[in-house]
């Protein structure tokens, strides 16, 4: 959807071609500036079938914040207080400009929900999230320390 304009505006450009039999070096500059628009319309949709091809799954998240020092402290505070078994795939991710505290690896939201059940007196304030988890977004995670 973010192309709409470039593809409107590179069919203008060949129907301009066709029908107005411009000069040699006009076509030159309509063909590279075509050329550009194709690639930026490929690498979309290339973002496009690497987003949907890639696997949701449902995470808890504990917090999301500006500065990462804080998403730190939030990742350190739940390290230092749980057991292990609970601490599959804490990591932090940057998505955006915020640094999120995410938590588990849910096939659906039921199992999410369940864990959330298990743990929300220590994180009252954890949400169920339907996500990816995208290894360029992973600041810190837990087990590769």
């Amino acid at each position: 959807m973010k192309y709409i304009k470039e593809l409107v505006l590179l069919l203008v450009i060949v129907l301009f071609i066709l029908f107005l039999n411009i000069n040699e070096a006009s076509l030159h500059a309509v063909t590279k500036k075509m050329n550009n628009y194709t690639q930026k319309i490929n690498q979309y949709i290339k973002t496009m079938n690497y987003n949907n091809n890639s696997k949701t799954i449902y995470t808890l998240q504990t917090g999301s914040f500006i500065k990462s020092k804080d998403a730190q402290k939030e990742y350190v505070s739940i390290t230092n207080g749980w057991s292990e078994k609970n601490l599959d795939y804490l990591r932090i991710e940057k998505v955006g400009k915020f640094y999120t505290v995410r938590l588990g690896k849910f096939e659906d939201s039921a199992a999410a929900e369940k864990f959330l059940q298990a743990i929300n007196r220590q994180l009252p304030t954890v949400v169920i999230l339907k996500a990816y988890i995208k290894k360029e977004r992973i600041i810190r995670s837990y087990g590769d320390e």
